[in-house]
Protein backbone atom coordinates (compact mmCIF):
# COMPACT_ATOMS: atom_id res chain seq x y z
CA UNK A 1 0.00 0.00 0.00
CA UNK A 2 1.40 3.21 -0.77
CA UNK A 3 -0.28 6.45 0.63
CA UNK A 4 0.59 10.32 0.29
CA UNK A 5 -0.87 13.33 2.63
CA UNK A 6 0.39 16.82 2.02
CA UNK A 7 -1.70 19.54 4.03
CA UNK A 8 -0.99 23.45 3.37
CA UNK A 9 -2.69 25.29 6.48
CA UNK A 10 -3.41 29.19 6.56
CA UNK A 11 -4.34 30.73 10.08
CA UNK A 12 -3.71 27.20 11.59
CA UNK A 13 -3.29 28.25 15.31
CA UNK A 14 -6.01 31.01 15.08
CA UNK A 15 -8.94 30.80 17.35
CA UNK A 16 -11.71 33.11 15.28
CA UNK A 17 -10.89 31.43 11.68
CA UNK A 18 -8.29 29.03 9.97
CA UNK A 19 -8.50 27.19 6.28
CA UNK A 20 -6.82 23.97 4.80
CA UNK A 21 -6.04 22.31 1.86
CA UNK A 22 -5.70 18.67 2.01
CA UNK A 23 -4.35 16.12 -1.02
CA UNK A 24 -4.61 13.08 0.37
CA UNK A 25 -4.05 9.79 -2.29
CA UNK A 26 -4.21 6.10 -1.59
CA UNK A 27 -2.82 2.96 -3.89
CA UNK A 28 -3.47 -0.47 -2.75
CA UNK A 29 -3.67 -4.09 -3.57
CA UNK A 30 -5.54 -7.28 -1.72
CA UNK A 31 -5.38 -10.80 -2.50
CA UNK A 32 -8.76 -12.87 -2.49
CA UNK A 33 -9.66 -16.17 -3.20
CA UNK A 34 -11.35 -14.68 -6.29
CA UNK A 35 -8.11 -12.75 -7.12
CA UNK A 36 -6.22 -9.73 -7.05
CA UNK A 37 -7.89 -6.62 -6.33
CA UNK A 38 -6.66 -2.88 -6.82
CA UNK A 39 -7.62 0.20 -5.12
CA UNK A 40 -7.16 3.95 -5.96
CA UNK A 41 -8.69 6.78 -3.89
CA UNK A 42 -7.98 10.18 -4.41
CA UNK A 43 -9.24 13.29 -2.18
CA UNK A 44 -9.34 17.23 -2.51
CA UNK A 45 -10.61 18.53 0.51
CA UNK A 46 -10.73 22.48 1.10
CA UNK A 47 -11.50 23.23 4.62
CA UNK A 48 -12.79 26.64 6.50
CA UNK A 49 -12.97 27.18 10.46
CA UNK A 50 -14.91 30.49 11.04
CA UNK A 51 -15.92 31.81 14.94
CA UNK A 52 -17.52 34.89 14.78
CA UNK A 53 -18.40 35.03 18.30
CA UNK A 54 -16.78 32.97 21.41
CA UNK A 55 -20.54 30.75 21.68
CA UNK A 56 -20.64 30.43 18.04
CA UNK A 57 -18.38 28.24 16.02
CA UNK A 58 -18.87 27.18 11.57
CA UNK A 59 -17.03 25.03 9.68
CA UNK A 60 -17.20 24.26 6.22
CA UNK A 61 -15.75 21.73 3.77
CA UNK A 62 -16.09 21.51 0.10
CA UNK A 63 -14.67 17.87 -1.15
CA UNK A 64 -14.06 15.53 -4.11
CA UNK A 65 -13.29 12.08 -3.73
CA UNK A 66 -12.27 9.38 -6.53
CA UNK A 67 -12.22 5.73 -6.13
CA UNK A 68 -11.19 3.03 -8.39
CA UNK A 69 -11.58 -0.34 -7.57
CA UNK A 70 -10.81 -2.92 -10.31
CA UNK A 71 -9.76 -7.09 -10.64
CA UNK A 72 -9.55 -9.42 -12.99
CA UNK A 73 -12.21 -11.56 -11.10
CA UNK A 74 -15.39 -11.74 -9.46
CA UNK A 75 -14.09 -9.18 -7.09
CA UNK A 76 -15.32 -9.81 -3.46
CA UNK A 77 -16.17 -5.79 -3.92
CA UNK A 78 -17.58 -5.07 -6.78
CA UNK A 79 -16.03 -2.90 -9.10
CA UNK A 80 -16.12 1.22 -8.58
CA UNK A 81 -14.96 4.04 -10.55
CA UNK A 82 -16.79 6.87 -8.72
CA UNK A 83 -16.15 10.79 -7.96
CA UNK A 84 -18.14 11.94 -5.26
CA UNK A 85 -18.53 16.03 -4.88
CA UNK A 86 -19.89 17.29 -1.33
CA UNK A 87 -20.22 20.19 0.37
CA UNK A 88 -20.86 20.15 4.26
CA UNK A 89 -21.07 22.86 6.85
CA UNK A 90 -21.72 22.88 10.33
CA UNK A 91 -22.50 24.80 12.93
CA UNK A 92 -22.71 24.87 16.69
CA UNK A 93 -23.90 27.45 19.72
CA UNK A 94 -22.99 27.23 23.16
CA UNK A 95 -24.32 29.60 25.05
CA UNK A 96 -22.23 31.28 27.64
CA UNK A 97 -22.92 29.79 30.89
CA UNK A 98 -25.89 27.80 29.86
CA UNK A 99 -26.17 23.93 30.48
CA UNK A 100 -28.07 23.67 27.03
CA UNK A 101 -25.75 23.34 23.70
CA UNK A 102 -27.36 23.25 19.93
CA UNK A 103 -25.78 22.22 16.61
CA UNK A 104 -26.38 21.56 13.02
CA UNK A 105 -25.16 20.66 9.91
CA UNK A 106 -26.43 20.43 6.07
CA UNK A 107 -24.79 18.31 3.69
CA UNK A 108 -25.31 18.06 -0.36
CA UNK A 109 -23.54 16.07 -2.97
CA UNK A 110 -23.51 14.44 -6.18
CA UNK A 111 -22.12 11.19 -7.14
CA UNK A 112 -21.11 9.49 -10.75
CA UNK A 113 -20.30 6.02 -11.65
CA UNK A 114 -20.56 4.79 -14.82
CA UNK A 115 -20.67 1.09 -13.66
CA UNK A 116 -24.20 1.37 -11.43
CA UNK A 117 -25.34 4.75 -12.71
CA UNK A 118 -27.43 5.76 -15.69
CA UNK A 119 -26.11 9.21 -16.84
CA UNK A 120 -27.83 11.31 -14.48
CA UNK A 121 -25.66 11.92 -10.86
CA UNK A 122 -26.81 10.43 -8.09
CA UNK A 123 -27.68 13.02 -5.53
CA UNK A 124 -27.23 13.47 -1.62
CA UNK A 125 -28.46 15.58 0.81
CA UNK A 126 -28.74 15.69 4.44
CA UNK A 127 -29.55 17.77 7.29
CA UNK A 128 -29.32 17.06 10.94
CA UNK A 129 -30.17 18.87 14.62
CA UNK A 130 -28.39 17.61 17.89
CA UNK A 131 -28.79 19.25 21.42
CA UNK A 132 -26.78 18.55 24.50
CA UNK A 133 -28.22 19.48 28.13
CA UNK A 134 -25.65 18.65 31.10
CA UNK A 135 -28.14 18.64 33.90
CA UNK A 136 -24.99 18.34 36.41
CA UNK A 137 -21.46 17.95 36.41
CA UNK A 138 -21.60 14.01 36.16
CA UNK A 139 -25.27 13.82 33.85
CA UNK A 140 -25.18 14.42 30.38
CA UNK A 141 -27.90 14.01 27.91
CA UNK A 142 -27.52 14.57 24.07
CA UNK A 143 -30.77 13.81 21.55
CA UNK A 144 -30.01 14.09 17.72
CA UNK A 145 -32.67 13.75 14.41
CA UNK A 146 -31.42 13.54 11.00
CA UNK A 147 -32.89 13.39 7.47
CA UNK A 148 -31.09 11.61 4.44
CA UNK A 149 -32.22 11.70 1.29
CA UNK A 150 -30.40 9.47 -1.91
CA UNK A 151 -31.70 9.79 -5.34
CA UNK A 152 -30.30 7.30 -7.90
CA UNK A 153 -30.82 6.38 -11.32
CA UNK A 154 -29.31 2.71 -11.45
CA UNK A 155 -28.50 0.47 -14.10
CA UNK A 156 -31.50 -2.51 -13.95
CA UNK A 157 -32.00 -2.42 -10.32
CA UNK A 158 -28.61 -2.78 -9.41
CA UNK A 159 -27.55 -2.99 -5.49
CA UNK A 160 -24.69 0.10 -5.52
CA UNK A 161 -21.92 -0.53 -3.42
CA UNK A 162 -21.94 0.43 0.26
CA UNK A 163 -18.43 3.10 -0.13
CA UNK A 164 -21.02 4.50 -3.42
CA UNK A 165 -24.38 5.00 -1.23
CA UNK A 166 -22.51 5.06 2.36
CA UNK A 167 -24.94 2.22 3.01
CA UNK A 168 -28.35 4.17 1.81
CA UNK A 169 -31.16 2.96 0.09
CA UNK A 170 -32.86 5.63 -2.58
CA UNK A 171 -35.31 7.61 -1.04
CA UNK A 172 -35.57 9.53 2.72
CA UNK A 173 -33.88 7.57 5.69
CA UNK A 174 -34.22 9.29 9.11
CA UNK A 175 -32.68 8.33 12.09
CA UNK A 176 -32.55 9.79 15.56
CA UNK A 177 -31.11 9.17 18.96
CA UNK A 178 -31.41 9.70 22.81
CA UNK A 179 -28.10 9.23 24.79
CA UNK A 180 -26.89 9.42 28.47
CA UNK A 181 -23.42 10.00 30.12
CA UNK A 182 -23.33 9.32 33.73
CA UNK A 183 -19.89 9.42 35.58
CA UNK A 184 -20.37 7.20 38.27
CA UNK A 185 -17.23 7.31 40.03
CA UNK A 186 -13.82 9.07 39.19
CA UNK A 187 -12.50 6.63 36.40
CA UNK A 188 -16.06 5.07 35.45
CA UNK A 189 -18.48 6.18 32.77
CA UNK A 190 -21.61 4.73 32.04
CA UNK A 191 -22.98 5.32 28.57
CA UNK A 192 -26.87 4.06 27.34
CA UNK A 193 -28.03 5.34 24.06
CA UNK A 194 -31.11 4.35 21.50
CA UNK A 195 -30.85 4.72 18.44
CA UNK A 196 -33.87 4.68 15.91
CA UNK A 197 -33.89 3.78 11.81
CA UNK A 198 -36.74 4.63 9.17
CA UNK A 199 -35.16 3.95 5.27
CA UNK A 200 -37.00 2.30 2.35
CA UNK A 201 -36.43 -0.89 1.70
CA UNK A 202 -34.91 -2.13 -2.02
CA UNK A 203 -36.95 -2.17 -4.92
CA UNK A 204 -40.26 -1.57 -2.85
CA UNK A 205 -42.60 0.93 -1.25
CA UNK A 206 -42.24 -0.07 2.47
CA UNK A 207 -40.38 0.98 5.20
CA UNK A 208 -37.49 -0.67 7.43
CA UNK A 209 -37.61 0.41 11.14
CA UNK A 210 -35.07 -0.40 13.44
CA UNK A 211 -34.99 0.01 17.20
CA UNK A 212 -31.57 -0.40 18.46
CA UNK A 213 -30.31 0.10 22.47
CA UNK A 214 -26.94 -0.25 24.28
CA UNK A 215 -25.24 0.00 27.48
CA UNK A 216 -21.93 0.17 28.65
CA UNK A 217 -19.64 0.95 31.35
CA UNK A 218 -15.84 2.26 30.63
CA UNK A 219 -13.44 2.59 33.62
CA UNK A 220 -9.86 4.17 33.49
CA UNK A 221 -7.14 3.97 35.30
Amino acid sequence: MKEYQQDINLFEHNAFQSYRLRWFERTSAAQYNTGLERAYRREVTLRAKINPLSELATEQTLSYNQQIISSSEQSTNRPQNSKQYKFQSIISFIPFASSISFGASLLIGSISDPIYLLAQNAMTDAILFSSRYSATNQLSLKVEISRNEFIAHTKDNTLLPYGLSDGLQPGVTWQWSLGADQEITRGVLLNVKYEGRSEPQSFSSDRHITHTGRAEIRASF
